[in-house]
Order: structure tokens, then sequence, then C-alpha cells
């Protein structure tokens, strides 16, 4: 029996794209960014990780952000079906050594978020986790996964990979396995402008 319908309500949605830039150039000029360790107070050998001191990276990436600003009104424009203006709160540049991961974890203080991969990684992937992940929880039942009944979704990281999600989304970054340092860059966005209307109108234009 086929259902006359079957809608996928209220999705967390997830975008991504392969950006023509400069890889190469981006990686060398990571390279050289002054990093700090993030997970330093877990001691835990395998979840170092670290951070850039600048919080606002993609300043430094005018080519990259230009890129990765028509993706985010995409974003807004297809999904949302809006056209709402948005601003950077902050960016920055991660690196993974090999043999080591990323926890799951979502961002604060955020509407949405995004994530770019300058290189390519073998047996290295960023994984989302379901937001209600107590709807799916009877276990070795499922003949296939997909989309709208797994637990976790994971997408292998790319070369030039740009992915944009709601910023609740919990999300991890797999055990590096790819002989080298893993290295990418993130943004946190806000809406901007004023919108709303009566006693609920807002202006987010500082």
């Amino acid at each position: 029996m086929n259902f006359k319908y079957i809608s996928p309500l209220f999705p967390s949605v997830v975008v991504g794209n392969i950006l023509n830039m400069d890889n190469k150039k981006i990686l060398k000029d990571l390279k050289k960014v002054n990093y700090i360790e993030s997970n330093k107070h877990l001691n835990i050998k395998q979840a170092t990780n670290f951070i850039s001191k600048d919080l606002s990276i993609l300043d430094n990436f005018s080519d990259l952000r230009e890129s990765i600003n028509i993706n985010v009104q995409n974003y807004i424009k297809q999904i949302f079906n809006s056209d709402l203006n948005f601003k950077y709160t902050n960016s920055w540049s991660t690196k993974i050594p090999n043999d080591c991961f990323s926890f799951y974890r979502n961002h604060t203080n955020s509407w949405l978020s995004g994530v770019y991969y300058p290189d390519e990684y073998k047996k290295f992937s960023i994984t989302f986790e379901n937001p209600l992940n107590t709807f799916w929880n009877i276990d070795g039942t499922v003949n296939k996964y997909e989309e709208h009944n797994s637990q976790k979704w994971n997408f292998p990281i790319k070369k030039n990979l740009l992915l944009i999600f709601p910023s609740y989304l919990k999300h991890s970054v797999d055990i590096n396995k790819s002989k080298k340092d893993g290295y990418s860059i993130a943004f946190n966005i806000w809406p901007s402008g004023s919108f709303g209307t009566g006693d609920s109108r807002i202006n987010l234009n500082g």
C-alpha cells in the first residue's frame, strides 16, 4: 500500500556545496594561524583540538567569505523562503590532529552555523545527531537507514566542502585517520535588520 502523503514535517535542513576556491592557498594560510588548545581541560589525548585565537578569521579570506555569503543567502531564500539579512557573529579555524576527534556540540547564541573544509581527508567525516533522538529508538529493526529514520547522519569531508545547518544541531568530527592535521573554518550567523510587527517588532541592525 502506498500512502497518499508522506510529509517530513519540521526538518533540520543541512545543505552542502563544493566551492570553487583556491584551497591550496587557503590551507597554506590556515597552517600559519595562531592556535590554542581548546579541550585541554578534558585531559583526553584523543580529544586534542586547536582553535584559532582570531575569532573573526573570515575577515582574512575575502573570496571565501563572499562565496559563503552567496550560499547562506541561498539557504535563507530556499529553506526559509525569506530575504532576511544576516551577519557573522564569529568565525574561527580549527585544527584536529591525526588520531583525534571532536566531541558532539552545538553552537549556542547562534541561528545558523557552517563549516568549510579546504582539503579532503580519507576516513574523516562530520556527523550530525537527530535532535529528536527519542523518536526512533527501536534498535535493529531498520532495513535501510535514511534521513528521516536515523539517529545520526554523516558527511565525508571533501575538498572545498561547505556545510550550512541550524545552530542547534549537535555534531561531531570523527577520529582523524588521514595521517595529517585536519583544518576547517567554522562560523556562526545571526539575523540582521528590522522585522516583525507590533510589539514583536525587533531591530537587529546594531
